[in-house]
């Protein structure tokens, strides 16, 4: 018995396998020999409940995304090896191609030829081929990007282009057992169909919206030798074991249908340790020793930054913040009112109030001369006037400073009034912020007085 390995391109990559029927497989393949970046499709074939078939292809159908380039070459590579059965319980396996919805080539595993290479064969279908015997030439495959415009057209021409859009950018593998046939005969494939640089553009309401980017063109023909060829063969059940559904696309219009995930951004390391871990070779150590330092930093040193001191710097700032404001909320004399809208207003004058009045009645009798005399007297210090202070001290102890004005009366000079003590009366008080408005904190028998003279002087 011959080696199988002789009879097997251990250069190829391995293909893709349908559960149900191990050992058959199939891929798209470059002209150098290698595959295509393939994607299983998230999509499962619809079952139709109580419908049989439907049951039946959902498991035997396997569809697969691969990404292309335009004007790029491509073959379709065929294998039947391990485990499938030695005995093969059919004379040959057929593998009827579909490209673009329309038949291409039909691929023969022979059962003795099967056996003769050692239960193995395999078979690559690079284009299209052509007529028989020496006449026989075979146009290579080649993936054709799409071009769209937006011209308007009739709907029946838009349904017709529609019907031929939707088998585009598909390859069809299936594969049934068969029995018996004769050898020899004509192939039913045809060129027409296929892309070309006339047909290529579409418009883009025929494509529905679908993500469809490429097709298929045939290449310049050449000679070749066309290979085993059977008619009139019988189909076991007529329903095929395996169907292989390659659905071709651009990389974008993969990403477009999530086929291919958008590549996410680089994700910047959480903390600085592992990115240093990760660009250096400490030994463990020394990795030890870099772990304890930059845990040292994360701690809160006293007085630090850390949340801990922020929450507890925040508290003491709320608790100050309400002392301040329940002592601004305390009673407050009338007086210290009025004081503290002057001092607010930088002012803390002497006011002089006219207390001049006739209480006779007899103004009109007078005349103007005599209250123009009145007036002169006030001018030069003399009448019924007082001159009252009335900047008062907020100290609490207002009625033991106070003292009742005396009114100076006719040629009398009038009286000053002091309703603050002179400093040198002042409880002595051994504060170096004098003439400031502070009050301490300490209880309110402590408190130093309000201290504000130096600004009325």
């Amino acid at each position: 018995m011959p080696r199988r390995n002789e009879f097997l391109d251990l250069s190829l990559p391995k293909g893709i396998h349908a559960a149900p029927v191990p050992g058959i497989t199939a891929q798209i393949i470059s002209r150098n020999k290698k595959s295509f970046p393939s994607y299983p499709s998230p999509d499962k074939e619809a079952i139709v409940e109580g419908d049989e078939l439907s049951e039946y292809f959902s498991t035997r159908t396997v569809t697969t995304y691969i990404a292309v380039t335009n004007d790029t070459p491509f073959s379709i590579h065929l294998r039947v090896d391990r485990p499938y059965p030695q005995n093969m319980d059919c004379s040959k396996l057929q593998f009827e191609i579909f490209v673009d919805g329309k038949f291409v080539w039909d691929a023969w595993c022979h059962k003795p030829r099967y056996q003769e290479n050692g239960n193995v064969w395999e078979e690559i279908i690079g284009g299209l081929k052509l007529g028989k015997g020496k006449g026989c030439e075979i146009k290579d495959f080649k993936f054709m990007g799409l071009k769209t415009n937006e011209e308007s057209m009739s709907y029946t021409t838009l349904q017709r282009i529609r019907k031929s859009m939707a088998k585009i950018g598909k390859i069809e593998i299936k594969v049934y057992r068969t029995t018996y046939g004769k050898k020899g005969g004509d192939v039913k494939n045809s060129m027409k169909g296929f892309l070309t640089k006339n047909n290529r553009e579409v418009p883009e309401t025929a494509l529905k919206g679908e993500a469809k980017s490429h097709g298929t063109t045939l290449d310049e023909g050449r000679k070749t030798i066309r290979g085993d060829v059977w008619r009139d063969t019988n189909k076991h059940g007529e329903l095929p074991i395996i169907i292989f559904r390659f659905l071709y696309r651009s990389e974008e219009a993969l990403r477009s249908l999530h086929i291919i995930e958008h590549s996410p951004a680089p994700s910047r390391s959480s903390s600085p340790e592992n990115e240093y871990h990760a660009n250096t070779d400490l030994s463990a150590d020394q990795k030890k020793r870099v772990e304890d330092l930059l845990r040292s930093f994360r701690k809160p040193a006293g007085g630090g930054g850390g949340p801990s001191s922020q929450r507890k710097i925040k508290k003491e700032n709320e608790s100050g913040s309400r002392k301040r404001i329940k002592r601004e909320e305390e009673p407050e004399s009338s007086e210290m009112a009025a004081k503290r809208r002057r001092v607010a207003k930088g002012k803390g004058k002497a006011v002089i109030i006219d207390l001049i009045a006739d209480n006779s009645g007899d103004d009109q009798k007078s005349g103007s001369s005599e209250m123009a005399a009145k007036r002169r007297r006030v001018a030069k210090g003399k009448g019924k006037a007082v001159k009252i202070d009335l900047i008062a001290d907020s100290s609490g102890e207002d009625e033991e400073k106070f003292e009742f004005p005396n009114v100076a009366i006719d040629d009398e000079e009038p009286e000053v009034v002091k309703l603050i003590k002179d400093k040198d009366d002042e409880d002595d008080v051994d504060d170096e912020d004098d003439g400031l408005f502070v009050q301490d904190n300490d209880p309110r028998s402590k408190r130093p007085l309000w201290r504000g003279l130096d600004l009325f002087k």
